[in-house]
């Protein structure tokens, strides 16, 4: 034992001596999880003691023993404090690779007791995360508490808290390897998690907690066997029947193995009946005749239910799995499938169906080969043309799905059928044209015209008369762009008719009408009025294309002049605004609008500008202009644009001129800014950058930054330079008086 184990032990044996002097109650932990509590009467040579509770007494062995929680007066003799709580009682960590036997305080005892019990009633509640709480906390109080540690393990679990819960299994094993409960518990987690394998060991180690010896070698033999490793399996029969050779008649894996296939095989379950043969082939290989002949009656019975249930490419399949088996059965069952493969097709004329009919086709061609195929073809065609002669008309557009497979599938040289089949084709497309189904219609004419071309311009005057009358349809219910498509075709078709001429120039016209009174942007509808205009077309509706087109314009151009008033918000361009700037600390500059004209694409204001300093004044005129795009002034013959429409924080433009660079960018959209005229906010903050290149050769370009604000409503408020030599070249208004 080592030197740490020894201490333990005595500290242990102290205890209990302790205890019986005192004759002090006890509580003991046992390996299965439960605890008793009662007075210690008996102690001998540290491996036994006798334990008196609820009038009973009880032996234990000191293996059977993980904790001695040693109480009241008990406590002063081991030095330890009774207010102490267990982690300071010296109560080893949960995940300790070894038990440690330590007194405990009464306190924590109780304390775990409480938390448990409150606990349970939470997870009962379906409380899932207190009860984990809980739990936690009461195995913390009382490490020894394997029950409360199970208990969180479980929640964990319940709560889908995996890789926790895992951790807290990994932690009870380490107290008691052979805990059944957390060895469940671990096979139900890896159950749910999908780990096979890690399942399959779990499931061992249960088998080894619960059985020794020759059953537990048994039981690990039916593990293995319901796993499939039958390696395994026959290992550990071996070695259970090695002990008693007499059971093995009793015992007999293979035997065991061949009975369940044949139940299997009794209850219709063909596959699985057939995987128990093999396994029991696999486990003694003198069952192979006796195996092959199971395995083919089993194959012959599950082809038998296939071909009653008209399954045929399954019962195709099958039989090529059986006759790897018995090739002597080939011709047989080749022509079993022959004989099921003209039944199929019989039955799709009956039934009309289409997927059975293309199955079995494909089937047949891959199986027997062109010739056969052409043979089975031909025959039922034959029957599905027949079918459809008799069938009464309004109800032949069923036959539409059948019939395209049969096309399909046709197999060259057969002319007599070609003319028959574009036939049924053509009276199909008559029938679905008359149904008002008119794209069938068109498919099914041109599944004639590809079989029989003799009659192509009977065929192409169908195909066009379909689109020329959904055409003419659409239009009427209003659907004038499919319509547009639909007579394009058949103009294309035939360019000559003018019938469908006139009625795609009236379907336009209709459709660039529709496009014009609709809710897309108005240039788009010029666009299209203009479009359609271009073209060819009658003198009445060019007239009313052109009148149209007329008020369109005339609804563009005051769209126009509104978008531009809404946008003049940075300059109100009003006759006799007045508006009064401070330029530094000295000159008083006015700036009063003599005149505003509204022309179709712009506003022009024409502007007085007087500047006073002292007693000195003079006065320029410019000219403000305001556009969708922008708000610029001209200046002495010089233009400079001030705004650039849309807005967008970030975007800039620029100009130049000789040595000369502007460019300004938009630094806000909501700047406020405090003037003589009071404050402003919701203002344009745009940052202008003057550089000029200068001569000396290696020289900089000389820049000039100032920032310009222009206020909703007002126009512009301020301008000022960040740097202060500049000061006297800043403006601010002072006031102002908009018309």
């Amino acid at each position: 034992m080592s030197l740490r184990k020894s201490g333990l032990a005595l500290l242990f044996l102290a205890l209990c001596c302790a205890v019986s002097a005192a004759a002090e109650r006890v509580t003991v932990h046992l390996k299965n999880g439960t605890r008793l509590t009662g007075e210690l009467v008996e102690f001998s040579d540290g491996r036994k003691y006798v334990i008196a509770y609820d009038g009973q007494r009880k032996e234990i062995e000191e293996s059977d023993v993980r904790s001695l929680e040693v109480l009241s007066a008990a406590l002063p003799e081991a030095g330890i404090d009774a207010g102490q709580d267990a982690a300071q009682a010296g109560i080893g960590p949960l995940d300790s690779e070894e038990p440690q036997f330590a007194a405990m305080a009464p306190s924590a005892v109780e304390k775990a007791n409480e938390s448990f019990t409150k606990a349970d009633e939470a997870e009962k509640a379906h409380e899932y995360d207190r009860a984990i709480e809980l739990f936690a906390e009461a195995s913390k109080c009382d490490p020894w508490f394997a029950i409360a540690r199970f208990r969180l393990a479980r929640v964990l679990a319940k709560a889908g808290r995996f890789s926790e819960c895992e951790r807290e299994i990994d932690g009870i094993l380490k107290i008691d390897p052979v805990s059944i409960p957390a060895l469940e518990l671990k096979h139900f987690l890896y159950q749910k998690t999908g780990q096979k394998d890690l399942q399959l060991v779990a499931r061992e180690e249960m088998l080894a907690a619960r059985y020794t010896g020759a059953e537990l070698i048994y039981r690990k033999a039916h593990l293995w066997l319901r796993s499939g490793n039958m390696t395994k399996a026959r290992a550990a029969w071996a070695e259970y029947l090695s002990a008693d050779p007499s059971l093995s008649g009793v015992f007999n894996i293979e035997a065991r193995l061949m009975r369940e296939g044949r139940g299997y095989l009794e209850k219709g379950d063909h596959d699985t009946a057939v995987a128990r043969f093999f396994d029991a082939e696999r486990m003694n290989s003198i069952l192979h005749q006796e195996v092959e002949g199971l395995v083919i009656d089993a194959r012959e019975k599950k082809i038998g239910m296939l071909r009653s249930q008209g399954l045929i490419p399954a019962m195709v399949q099958e039989i090529d799995t059986l006759l790897q088996f018995a090739p002597s059965k080939r011709d047989q069952y080749e022509g079993v499938i022959r004989e099921e493969l003209i039944a199929c097709c019989t039955r799709t004329v009956e039934q009309l169906d289409a997927k059975l009919l293309d199955e079995t086709l494909s089937l047949c061609g891959s199986r027997f080969g062109a010739e056969k195929a052409g043979e089975l073809w031909i025959d039922t065609c034959g029957q599905f043309l027949a079918a459809f002669r008799a069938a009464e008309k309004g109800t032949r557009t069923r036959f539409a799905a059948p019939l395209a497979v049969l096309r399909k599938y046709r197999p060259a040289g057969q002319g007599g059928h070609d003319e028959l089949l574009a036939t049924c084709f053509r009276e199909l497309g008559d029938e679905f044209s008359s149904e008002q189904y008119f794209p069938e219609a068109r498919e099914a004419y041109e599944n004639a015209l590809l079989l029989d071309t003799r009659i192509r311009e009977e065929l192409v005057a169908a195909i066009v008369a379909t689109y020329a009358t959904q055409g003419k349809l659409l239009v009427d219910s209003g659907q004038f762009g499919e319509a547009v498509e639909l007579l394009k075709v058949a103009s294309e078709i035939r360019p000559e008719n003018t019938e469908i001429a006139d009625a795609l120039d009236d379907a336009q016209l209709k459709y660039v009408m529709k496009i014009a009174a609709g809710n897309r942007p108005l240039s788009e509808r010029v666009g299209a009025l203009e479009a359609y205009l271009l073209k060819p077309c009658a003198e009445h509706r060019r007239a009313a294309g052109e009148r149209q087109l007329g008020e369109l314009k005339f609804q563009l151009k005051q769209l126009k002049v509104r978008v531009i008033r809404d946008m003049n918000k940075y300059s109100p361009l009003a006759v006799g605004s007045e508006f009064k700037y401070m330029r530094g600390n000295k000159t008083t500059e006015i700036r009063r609008i003599l005149s505003v004209e509204e022309k179709p694409d712009c506003i022009q204001a024409v502007i007085e500008v007087e500047s006073i300093l002292a007693a000195l004044s003079s006065k320029s005129v410019h000219t403000m202009t305001q556009t969708e795009s922008e708000l610029s002034v001209t200046r002495d013959g010089k233009h400079d644009t001030l705004l650039k429409f849309p807005v967008g924080v970030g975007s800039s433009w620029e100009w130049q001129e000789g040595r000369v660079t502007v460019k300004r960018r938009y630094l806000a959209d909501n700047a406020a800014v405090a003037t003589r005229a009071g404050e402003f906010k919701n203002c344009l903050k745009v940052e202008m950058r003057t550089s000029m290149a200068v001569e000396v050769e290696g020289s900089a370009p000389v820049e000039v930054v100032s920032y310009h604000y222009f206020a909703p409503g007002v126009g512009m408020v301020k301008i000022e330079f960040p740097d202060a030599v500049l000061n006297d070249l800043g403006i601010e208004l002072v006031s102002y008086s908009i018309k």
